[in-house]
């Protein structure tokens, strides 16, 4: 998911995402080309069943049987948001999840996305508000649940710094309605990557010198997206 552009000017070199034209169908773009990019600023769910969003292509997601009582509700006023959660794996901290939309008298989706995504970032991160990563919260206060995709970026251009613990944790939220198309909100998105820098800001029960070093860098990264702002290189 993650790939990195190297361009001339300070605001060129980034992080971009390999997307299919399918799952994206958004007038609103990014003023800037950031170190963290978005995968996805639509996401069209299937009009029936469950389908693979990961923008290579060859993603699969499981059937509705086989996601059967795997789902975990997160109750709304207008609708219910559910997800399963698969992870994480690996070394890349892999999740692979299922989403769906649901009034409060569905007891599961008929039909929904699936998506993988890294949180090797984490590993930089290593806590966040003293709990789990959180994949869907009522962000803006109206009583419905927004989605929340984790995904991590590059704190470095250096092929030989690409490696944990030189990478980021980035969250991006989409709100929704109906469930008919999830649509990434940029406001909440930067207020949610404030809230992920005060934690890089926190320090850890064992400090390091050079990992306070990274973790410094994360958070004003995260600061400068915060504020509509974009960072592009990072020097160590």
């Amino acid at each position: 998911m993650l790939f990195i552009l190297l361009l001339p000017f300070f605001f060129g070199a980034c992080i971009k995402s390999q997307v299919s034209p399918k799952a994206i169908t958004a007038d609103e773009t990014p003023k800037e080309k950031c170190r963290m990019t978005p995968a996805w600023l639509t996401i069209q769910p299937p009009e029936s069943g469950f389908a693979s969003i990961d923008p290579a292509g060859d993603g699969e997601c499981m059937d509705r049987d086989s996601l059967a009582g795997k789902w975990k509700r997160y109750a709304g006023k207008n609708y219910d948001l559910m997800l399963v959660l698969d992870g994480p794996g690996g070394s890349g901290r892999y999740w692979f999840n299922a989403v769906g939309v649901v009034d409060n008298k569905e007891t599961a989706p008929a039909r929904g996305i699936c998506f993988e995504t890294s949180t090797i970032g984490w590993r930089s991160l290593q806590a966040f508000e003293n709990r789990g990563l959180p994949w869907a919260e009522d962000l803006n206060d109206d009583g419905n649940p927004e989605l929340i995709i984790w995904d991590s970026f590059f704190l470095s251009d250096d092929e030989e710094m690409s490696y944990p613990p030189y990478i980021g944790l980035m969250a991006w939220v989409y709100r929704t309605g109906n469930g008919a198309k999830f649509e990434l909100d940029w406001e909440m998105s930067r207020k949610f990557a404030a809230r992920i820098a005060v934690e890089y800001h926190k320090s850890l029960p064992d400090p390091d010198k050079y990992m306070k070093v990274i973790r410094e860098k994360a958070a004003f990264a995260l600061e400068t997206f915060a504020k509509e702002g974009c960072i592009s290189k990072v020097k160590f």
